[in-house]
């Protein structure tokens, strides 16, 4: 994420954030009294922050491709995914409600012994949640700020050929940022879903736990480094645990471009996972 508030002079005192709470999906935030632009993305940690009432934005994975050399049957497994968007949309001052669209990934699979190569491609799992912000929307910007939210979702089953999950899922993320300095964040995640087991019989549970430090290197240029890791799956090499880096740069007050690599250092991760992207506000 890209935060780029600006801390008050020390000899101000504090201004207290306006009162916003009127504002809706139908009644939007002027833009004179929006909060700096953030996004959910490129890391995997997600914000507490949530956009304004009756600002639209969006999140998009131009490219993301994934690797895994070798799984359980020793195959390698790669997935494209092209445009993957999400949606944001304030609903209040603190709820947005969002979209996660798959509208085309292609999987490939190469088998070991045979040499054949199978692809698969469509559309993916349809994801819908609500971010709620509990604290920080309006006044999370000097050091020792925090800011907490949850983000309730369900996973519709709208996957083709095997790309996704052909059930109804669902999950709950506890999400949490704290303000170091006016250029170090860090954030962290836990997350319980309730997935389909593999063999299409009853489910299960998984967390998926990060941690995220977001740094500031000027106005225009921001970087992360982050360690995720889910566990509770049903993979026999165990969790999957991923170290991941990228850039993001701002162009304006309401675009950002970004780019990015999750490095799997776990038997069951992905390989590796480079992406690049773009966030637009509305």
């Amino acid at each position: 994420m890209l935060y780029s508030q600006v801390s008050p002079e020390p000899t101000q005192p504090a201004t207290p954030p306006p009162d916003k709470s009127r504002y809706t999906l139908f009644n939007p935030t002027p833009r004179e009294l929006r909060r700096d632009f953030n996004t959910d993305r490129p890391n995997q940690a997600t914000s507490p922050l949530t956009v304004d009432a009756g600002v639209f934005q969006i999140e998009t994975d131009l490219v993301n491709y994934s690797r895994q050399n070798s799984d359980e049957g020793g195959n390698t497994n790669e997935k494209f995914l092209f445009v993957s968007n999400t949606l944001r949309v304030g609903l209040t001052n603190s709820t947005e409600l969002r979209l996660l669209l798959q509208p085309y990934n292609l999987a490939r699979t190469r088998f070991r012994d045979t040499r054949r190569v199978e692809e698969s491609s469509g559309i993916d799992t349809l994801q819908s949640g609500l971010k709620i912000n509990i604290s920080g929307n309006d006044t999370y910007k000097k050091p020792g700020d925090k800011a907490f939210g949850l983000l309730p979702f369900i996973n519709f089953p709208t996957s083709q050929n095997n790309l996704g999950s052909n059930s109804i899922e669902g999950g709950l993320a506890f999400l949490s940022a704290f303000k170091l300095s006016d250029t170090l964040d860090i954030e962290a995640q836990l997350e319980l879903d309730v997935l389909k087991n593999a063999s299409g019989e009853g489910y299960h549970a998984e967390s998926l736990n990060i941690v995220s430090l977001d740094y500031q290197i000027n106005d225009k240029l921001g970087t992360y480094f982050e360690v995720a890791g889910r566990f509770g799956n049903e993979s026999r090499f165990g969790g999957v645990v991923t170290l991941d880096t990228g850039l993001l740069v701002s162009v304006g007050k309401d675009l950002q471009l970004d780019a990015g690599i999750n490095v799997g250092i776990t038997r069951a991760a992905d390989n590796i996972n480079p992406f690049i992207g773009i966030s637009k506000r509305f």
